[in-house]
């Protein structure tokens, strides 16, 4: 680790330190001159003392000059320009008195900048020159009787210290410059992990949200944002103007955290729809510092559809074989008794028994759709979900419904829609609600019309409304259109709406009646009515193996198990 740090070109490191050090050099340089002028300081060789403090202020004005405009000297002019400054400094310490003057300590801060400056071969190469022009300087003196024992001893601890200089600042050089890789090495991966965990984040199902203690939003991820309804980036706007259900739910869990103490995920919100026509999720907030009023909170946002999706492919599946062998064994006795009513309508002349085995026979076929429609959901036939342009697909299956229908059907759809859906599942849906459709616009209205309408929500998500001319339902049974065996005429079912919903739920889509398009004045205006609509899923989204699981559920694996090798299989993020 030392040697990578101590062989790098140090040059292009330390801009700003070569700066420091030629703006001190040319404060030494001025220095000097004043001293000359005011205290005498060279007075055993003035021209020599003047001469050499004037060159050294030159030369560090224009290295200071040149390092200003970005100059990378290389070692070797490093070498040059340290050296020079130990000349100059032992000419002036000659000309004021080499021991007496106290220069030559300034010789120290020249090796000690050698040894940040320069490379490792050239380290000692400064202290030994520092050295050897200090003994030339004492051999000289000596000759010329101008220095004593006393000083002899005092510049060969001087240059002692020289080396003791530079061994030392170029260990703590290299502890620093190689802390300094460590560190820049490890902020470089610190801002890779964290890009990688603004990514990962950003591409996860499970929403995430930072709140802050006046219930505003700091940060959101993007599933976050569409689980909210967010149209823009909710950063920095209050929960409530962006999801009044969040908020409402977030301000609940606060009262009851504040009053139980309890901050762990068991602290989780019932599931409740985000906003109208948006996703079911479930909330769970995290009070990130304990006993803090002023603390942030991470708020969890779970699209609980997947998890139903799952439910309900592992509910048809062990309903499926139940379903099938009860209505094995009431179909044969209902159609003896359905064969036996025919009989008897036939052999008899009363005209009030015909009516009596009219009525058995009718009650026996309602019997029997009933039994179908069971069989139907419940055998929960495996779901081949693929990508689906239905601007091209609803043309071509509209022709075919209309085969032997006397009905109007318009169609407003963009040029493009693409969903992902099993086709055959949803022409069984669109059936079903386009029979009820036309049968109660006719009752209203006197003709069988029906308008379709696609399009995508502001979160991107495709939906179609299916939309009649009729009545519409009473507020009172909206809650259980959905319900199964519901039904407000005598003579249906009450399995066709539910079956829609279980189909939706199989495909990870919403079939919802959508009534706030209330109090029209125009009967035939269907934008402002009511409608039935289907939310589907985003086009792109993945969906776990239903045959897969089918089949792992009737070979002995457990729902938890199924649920979670189906969760794992297909995990996005």
């Amino acid at each position: 680790m030392h040697t990578q740090a101590t062989d790098l070109s140090v040059p292009t490191q330390n801009q700003t330190l070569f700066i420091v050090y030629s703006i001190y050099r040319v404060g030494i340089a001025v220095i000097l001159l004043v001293l000359f002028f005011t205290t005498g300081l060279g007075s055993q060789s003035a021209s020599l003392f003047l001469f050499t403090s004037a060159l050294y202020l030159t030369c560090n004005v224009v290295i200071l000059a040149l390092f200003l405009r970005n100059w990378q000297p290389g070692a070797n002019a490093l070498l040059i320009v340290i050296t020079s400054d130990i000349v100059l400094l032992q000419l002036a310490a000659w000309a004021s008195g080499i021991v007496q003057s106290g220069l030559g300590v300034l010789m120290v801060v020249s090796v000690a900048a050698g040894s940040i400056f320069l490379k490792r071969n050239q380290v000692l190469l400064v202290p030994s020159f520092a050295t050897i022009t200090l003994l030339v300087n004492m051999s000289i003196g000596l000759l010329q009787q101008r220095v004593g024992t006393n000083d002899i001893v005092a510049s060969g601890w001087l240059g002692i210290s020289f080396f003791v200089t530079s061994i030392t600042v170029r260990y703590l050089t290299a502890r620093l410059q190689a802390s300094e890789l460590i560190a820049e090495r490890e902020s470089a991966n610190a801002k890779k992990l964290e890009q990688l965990n603004s990514l990962v984040i950003e591409r996860m199902q499970t929403g995430i949200a930072v709140l802050n203690h006046q219930s505003e939003i700091v940060l959101c991820n993007n599933s976050g944002r569409k689980l909210l309804g967010a149209s823009t980036n909710p950063s920095n706007k209050p929960l409530n103007k962006i999801n009044t259900n969040v908020a409402n739910a977030f301000t609940q869990w606060r009262k009851s955290s504040n009053l139980d103490g309890h901050n762990s995920f068991d602290n989780e919100s019932p599931a409740i729809q985000s906003y109208a026509s948006g996703p079911t999720i479930r909330l769970i907030f995290i009070r990130l510092e304990e006993n803090d009023v002023d603390s942030d909170f991470l708020m969890f946002i779970d699209d609980i559809s997947k998890i139903q999706q799952h439910a309900q492919q592992l509910k048809l599946a062990s309903l499926g074989q139940l379903t099938a062998s009860i209505a094995h064994e009431i179909r044969n006795p209902l159609g003896a008794a359905s064969h036996a009513a025919q009989l008897l309508e036939e052999s008899s002349n009363n005209e009030e028994d015909k009516k009596l085995t009219r009525i058995i026979s009718q009650q026996a076929a309602r019997c029997s759709t009933i039994i179908n429609s069971v069989l139907m959901v419940s055998r929960g036939n495996t779901s081949s979900i693929k990508r689906l342009d239905i601007a091209n697909w609803l043309p071509d299956f509209l022709d075919t419904y209309q085969i032997g229908k006397q009905c109007n059907i318009e169609l407003e759809l963009p040029s493009e829609l693409n969903v992902s859906f099993d086709v055959n599942q949803l022409g069984q849906i669109l059936t079903n609600l386009l029979d009820n459709g036309i049968r109660y616009s006719a009752a209203a209205t006197g003709e069988e019309s029906i308008k379709l309408r696609g399009a995508a929500d502001s979160n991107g998500l495709p939906y179609l409304d299916i939309i009649d001319f009729g009545d519409g339902v009473n507020d009172a049974d909206i809650e259980h259109l959905f319900e199964p065996f519901f039904t407000t005429e005598t003579t249906g079912s009450g399995l066709g709406l539910y079956i829609c919903r279980e189909l939706c739920e199989a495909n990870q889509a919403r079939i919802s009646y959508v009534s706030h398009f209330q109090h029209s004045t125009n009967q035939k205006n269907a934008n402002d009515r009511h409608c039935f609509r289907i939310n589907f899923a985003h086009p792109d989204r993945k969906t776990f193996d239903v045959a897969q699981s089918i089949q792992s559920y009737d070979n002995g694996s457990s729902p938890d198990e199924i649920v979670s090798r189906s969760t794992n299989t297909n995990k996005e993020i």
